[in-house]
């Protein structure tokens, strides 16, 4: 039989039927964990009715036609170009490192030496399906010229470099290392030690298509930074990732598995990081003599003699200082990079509003010779600068999104991406508003904060063909801001339009019809009569009078008779009275007089008017009872 175009894959026996032959395998890497294929017994040899099939949980290599239509055993091909040994030589695998972790890999950035060493007694590589044991110390030295060095071992099993990629059927990939000869390092350094299950092919299948994949952590906490801070501590921009245990993430580099280990004393070259807040990333960024990496510290941009930096890629400095009271950017990456795999890539220009900053998207980066091969984007993280800001740095944190999910390294989303995004954008359309108790947008949406979204148009185009008129200018979209607001059908107020108020003032017009009664009138007519009385008079008990006029009185001496108002004579004497005084008891008494009675007749006009005022005019508060949340609307 002709030989077909066949692939190396390894495969785990389910179960197998000697009397037959046939058996049912597992192909992790191509169909997956839980899915099988049947292999029939087409090359296997038999003997008084057995087949030399493989047992069950048996771990074995079959060939898989490229077409996948074709899996066969090892000894299908036949001699010539055939059976186990002929199989290498058709397929080219196995390729790759048989345990990762049997290996040690390092740089020296004095020397530019790249070395690899067994860890215990040996390690073994396979190239183009030969087998090489590795007992000893291995090194290849780098030129001292810019550039991206790729390490290999090549088929015969020695220790090469080249600066273009990796040949797939050719090398047996190790690591790559940017070195820049102005600053006299390795600015990244990535271990490539892929092992011998992934075929060849398959491998730059996923390298070409989907890059690497995030698996799990990498999560936020929003106990650990502060959004909106006043800018007056550095901790208003500090923040941090975390995962399960030790592990703050995981994310694949096709079959290479890269765990993230956070750790306040990180070990070399074994993807160990401080990343608890305050996270220690070093920023990447772009000069006129390469890619630098800078040293970490508690904030994941470079500041500058005032404020911190934007990458301003092809002007004369590449870096320029962030404009006073405007936004910056730096986007968070997961890499396998060995030495700190958590880059911050810096942001590549200045923001006027937190809108703008929102909407600039990763794929506007200028990568340009950019030397990270595999890497994820994790975050967007958004500062502001102002001088007036007291901390050390003059910025304060201002949004943390998420893009875990959305963008590949390649720049493309993954066909597994797109089918997601496909999928969410037919159940949830642009549009759509949602709540939610984030302080941070969703992944494709944007926050009902107010922010205006410059080139929306062209950024979020479905957003924009359903937005009302009122929300746009020119290309610019200024989204509501539903703070202290809830939604309500449209109707008496116009669709996109804000309305309403959590306070109202009544005026006159607002209170029912009512009355007030004022009970103060008379009748039209009254007499008033008054009849005969008398005057009580209860005048002092005693009272003293004191007087003198000198009259002549006779009075009888002795006792006599005698009469003042006689004026005939009379027996006595005459006697001057001097002044003296009287003392005179007086009872209580009427005075004996009636007045007539009294008729008074007229008419009176009854009284009107106004009550007096009360009340302050205090505005009523009319909010219902709530769960206060922020409002979003799907941008994509």
């Amino acid at each position: 039989m002709s030989t077909p175009d066949f692939e190396l894959h390894r495969a785990i026996v389910h179960w197998s039927d000697p009397t037959t032959g046939f058996a049912q395998v597992r192909v992790p890497t191509l169909l997956g964990a839980e899915n099988v294929v049947y292999i029939p017994n087409t090359g296997l040899t038999e003997s008084g009715g057995v087949w030399n099939v493989p047992a069950e949980g048996t771990s074995t290599f079959i060939a898989v036609s490229h077409d996948r239509t074709q899996f066969l055993w090892l000894t299908a091909l036949g001699a010539g170009g055939g059976g186990a040994a002929g199989v290498p030589a058709a397929t080219g695998e196995p390729m790759g490192h048989q345990e990762r972790t049997d290996s040690a890999v390092s740089f020296n950035d004095s020397t530019r030496t790249f070395s690899i060493q067994p860890v215990g007694d040996s390690y073994t590589v396979w190239c183009k399906g030969t087998k090489y044991d590795k007992t000893e110390l291995e090194t290849v030295t780098v030129p001292d010229s810019t550039d991206l060095y790729y390490i290999y071992f090549d088929p015969d099993g020695a220790l090469q470099y080249r600066t273009g990629y990796f040949v797939w059927d050719e090398d047996c990939p190790t690591a790559y290392v940017y070195w820049n000869a102005t600053t006299q390092k390795a600015e990244f350094f990535a271990d490539e030690r892929h092992g011998i299950v992934l075929d060849w092919q398959t491998h730059e299948y996923l390298h070409r298509t989907r890059g690497a994949a995030i698996a799990n952590g990498f999560d936020l906490n929003p106990t650990k930074f502060v959004i909106d801070g006043d800018g007056s501590i550095d901790e208003h921009c500090y923040w941090g990732m975390y995962g399960t245990g030790s592990t703050i993430g995981t994310f694949f580099d096709e079959d290479l598995q890269v765990d993230i280990i956070g750790s306040a004393t990180p070990t070399a070259n074994t993807w160990e990081q401080f990343l608890e807040a305050p996270a220690k990333i070093p920023v990447f960024y772009k000069e006129s003599y390469g890619w630098v990496k800078n040293t970490a510290t508690n904030f994941p941009f470079k500041s500058g003699p005032n404020r911190p930096y934007y990458n301003s890629i092809g002007d004369l400095s590449y870096l320029t200082e962030i404009d006073t009271n405007k936004f910056g950017i730096a986007w968070i990456v997961a890499t396998n990079n060995l030495n700190d795999p958590v880059l911050a890539i810096m942001g590549q220009d200045q923001y006027g509003n937190i809108g703008e900053a929102e909407a600039a998207d990763w794929n506007s980066l200028d990568l340009t010779d950019l030397p990270i091969v595999e890497m994820r984007p994790l975050y967007k993280y958004v500062f502001q600068t102002k001088d007036t800001y007291t901390n050390s740095v003059k910025a304060a944190l201002r949004g943390l999104y998420d893009i875990r999910r959305i963008e590949s390294s390649a720049g493309a989303p993954s066909a597994a991406e797109s089918l997601a995004a496909a999928i969410q954008n037919l159940l949830v359309p642009a549009g759509t508003v949602s709540a939610t108790i984030r302080t941070t947008a969703d992944t494709g949406w944007l926050m009902l904060d107010g922010s205006s979204v410059a080139s929306a148009a062209s950024l979020y185009p479905s957003l924009w063909e359903v937005s009302p008129a009122s929300w746009k200018s020119g290309t610019t979209l200024t989204l509501p801001n539903m703070t202290n607001r809830t939604l309500e059908g449209s109707g008496a107020t116009a669709l996109g339009v804000l309305g309403g108020s959590n306070s109202v003032s009544l005026a006159t017009a607002n209170l029912p019809a009512h009355s007030h009664s004022i009970n103060h009138g008379h009748a039209d007519d009254f007499t008033a009569n008054q009849s005969q009385h008398r005057h009580s008079v209860d005048p002092p008990s005693t009272t003293t009078s004191t007087h003198s006029d000198g009259t002549n009185y006779l009075y009888e001496v002795g006792g006599g008779a005698y009469d003042f108002g006689g004026g005939g004579s009379v027996e006595g004497q005459f006697v001057t009275i001097s002044s003296h005084s009287h003392t005179v008891n007086i009872p209580a008494f009427n005075s004996g007089y009636t007045d007539p009675a009294i008729t008074i007749s007229g008419g009176v006009t009854n009284h009107t008017g106004n009550s007096g005022n009360t009340g302050s005019g205090t505005s009523v508060d009319v909010t219902n009872a709530h769960l206060a949340v922020n409002f979003q609307i799907k941008a994509h």
